[in-house]
């Protein structure tokens, strides 16, 4: 007899501990209501071509081109020569040219387009990196007559009369 007092008594106070005073467990398991949704933020695109005017975009595309062409001079220069600077370089150059060539009057970038063209062919060439490490010299000498060649005609002080803005 004791045993089942004792039973149902343990039983009873398991019972009373698992579900709590404070209804937790009923808490537990009922549905909550749906939250509020929160709204996504709202983007508004920004134009930002035209704050700067096509004499100021020059002389950054001029600037960049002339940085990146020097480096890749310079990493053709070095002995051990780290291939995927020397490619970034390279087409960064060869962009920024191009860019160049765009931001000109139609009679000048004619007149910049083989220098483009020849900058074009040479960074096919730094692509491969066999080509490299045996034509080193001659790279380096048609990279730099390239530089000299568009550094001279094409430079921000020959080139602002024909930019407008």
């Amino acid at each position: 007899m004791m045993k089942k007092i004792f039973t149902v008594f343990l039983i009873v106070a398991i019972s009373f501990t698992a579900t709590g005073c404070s209804g937790a467990l009923r808490k537990k398991f009922t549905r909550r209501k749906g939250e509020e949704k929160k709204l996504a933020p709202v983007f508004k695109p920004y134009d930002y071509k035209t704050e700067l005017t096509s004499r100021q975009l020059y002389v950054n595309h001029y600037t960049f081109w002339k940085n990146a062409h020097t480096e890749v001079i310079k990493i053709l220069g070095e002995n051990i020569i780290n291939n995927k600077r020397l490619k970034t370089y390279a087409r960064y150059a060869l962009d920024e040219i191009k860019q160049m060539q765009q931001l000109l009057p139609q009679e000048q970038g004619a007149q910049l387009a083989p220098y483009a063209e020849d900058l074009n062919g040479i960074v096919d060439k730094l692509m491969d990196e066999n080509y490299v490490t045996g034509h080193k010299h001659t790279l380096t000498k048609s990279l730099k007559h390239n530089y000299n060649e568009v550094n001279r005609n094409f430079s921000y002080n020959k080139m602002k009369g024909f930019l407008q803005g």
